[in-house]
């Protein structure tokens, strides 16, 4: 069978796996309509970004074709990642209508669980009641994580280095990554704090610690750069909810994020890493830089890099098959000096500097094994959803913002890292809410509620 009659057949099958979706989607809307947070529908519409998106620009431009970092795919493989793509999802919304219709957890367990309001008609919320004495921990939790960030990465190193992977202590700087993202968003909560008139120095200092984060992010970068702003004002968004300019800078970060994810993988390509010559970098290239912006080949590696997660999951899924240990291990809990995963970790790499992806992993270990982790990731993605209606409905929004966030970025995390620390998401929201359950059950005044 010549490659053409190939993609003949695959497309034939999108076609069919289209419609099949649309009509699991449909069904889903009738129990969960569309919300912009919702996990599930998040998912979706990110894969099918993706997905299609990929497969437009890396299988139909001459100039994008075969440029994956030198990567050899046909547009063929490019075809046929895009239908299991879809398969998965149809998968998905399987596992989303399995836990809708039958296996949601018993009334007695949460329904306080069961049925998920539709918020069609909302009331009016204050936000998150924050006290003078509350906001010591909370700037606590803001200020900390610095520690192991400048501890982990190095001053020195912070400032100006001669490689992008320079560290003193690895694992203190992924803590600091890790944490650091909570600081950010704590330091929305301080500066939202400071809407009121005699506290107005936390807005200042609100925003100094988020600029502060934000440029030891730009000195190493990181993509935590480009999500940092859309956690500093959900943050904010949580203690005044009904801020319109709250609302819209909260909109316009998540845009731009998608536009700020270019300046750290910019800047890993500079002879010179670091603060120092980073600032000089931009300060040398401020002249042209709306020319620049406007350039197509700018354009055009804009999308590259953005949609690089499809042909990463094509080349993955067709690399020699990885070993079923490798699976266990990736899914394996237990932190990773209790299991194999250190003398793994740099097999599971296209190169030192690229990743497995997870979807590319999955794929890599058989149709079989993604589809069941899919069918699991569709109940586990309607479960938090239907806990985020639930909370929303109840006016409480601290966890629904954790969950919309943790769901975030396992999917974006999925596309570009490896399954182990995909899987480690899920694991997390999982814990966040059994968590939030135990303090339920254990507080009388929200049992009661």
């Amino acid at each position: 069978m010549n490659e053409g009659t190939t993609e003949a057949l695959c497309f034939l099958l999108i076609s069919m796996l289209a419609l099949t979706l649309v009509f699991l989607v449909t069904r889903i809307h009738r129990r969960h309509p569309f919300r912009v947070w919702s996990p599930v529908y998040m998912a979706l519409i990110s894969y099918l970004v993706l997905g299609f998106g990929g497969l437009l620009l890396f299988g139909f431009t001459e100039a994008a074709r075969g440029t994956f970092y030198g990567l050899p795919l046909s547009r063929s493989v490019l075809v046929w990642t895009l239908a299991q793509i879809l398969i998965l999802l149809c998968v998905m919304c399987l596992g989303s209508l399995a836990y809708l219709g039958a296996i949601r957890p018993r009334r007695s367990f949460g329904s306080r669980l069961g049925s998920a309001p539709t918020l069609e008609h909302p009331q009016e919320s204050q936000g998150l009641e924050l006290t003078p004495a509350s906001m010591l921990l909370v700037f606590a939790v803001a200020v900390v994580p610095f520690i192991p960030l400048l501890v982990g990465a190095g001053v020195s190193n912070v400032w100006s280095r001669s490689i992008y992977f320079a560290d003193e202590h690895h694992m203190m700087k992924i803590m600091g990554y890790s944490l650091g993202m909570v600081a950010v968003f704590a330091s929305g909560l301080i500066f939202a704090f400071g809407v009121r008139p005699q506290y107005r120095p936390f807005r200042i200092l609100g925003l100094g610690i988020f600029a502060a984060y934000e440029l030891v992010f730009f000195a190493l970068a990181t993509r935590q750069f480009a999500v940092a702003p859309v956690l500093f004002f959900l943050g904010a968004l949580l203690v005044n909810p009904r801020s319109k300019w709250l609302q819209a800078f909260a909109a316009l970060s998540m845009i731009a994020s998608l536009l700020l994810i270019q300046v750290p993988l910019t800047l890993r390509g500079l002879s010179h890493q670091g603060l120092a010559p980073f600032l000089a970098y931009m300060a040398a290239s401020w002249r042209g830089l709306a020319d620049e912006a406007l350039n197509p080949e700018q354009l055009q590696a804009f999308f590259l890099n953005t949609l690089y997660g499809f042909p990463l999951t094509a080349y993955v899924s067709s690399a020699p098959q990885l070993p079923p240990s490798y699976f266990l291990t990736s899914v394996n809990p237990l932190p990773g000096s209790l299991t194999s995963w250190y003398q793994i970790n740099m097999l599971l790499r296209v190169n030192v500097y690229i990743p497995y992806n997870s979807l590319g992993e999955l794929l890599n270990y058989g149709l079989l094994v993604a589809a069941a982790m899919f069918f699991l990731l569709g109940i586990v993605l309607t479960a938090v959803d239907t806990w985020i209606r639930r909370s929303l409905a109840q006016h409480r929004y601290f966890l629904p913002v954790l969950y919309v966030g943790l769901s975030a970025l396992f999917i974006l995390n999925s596309t570009q890292y490896n399954l182990r620390s995909s899987v480690r998401i899920i694991y997390y929201m999982v814990a966040v809410a059994f968590m939030a359950r135990m303090f339920h059950e254990l507080n009388p005044a929200r049992r009661n509620s």
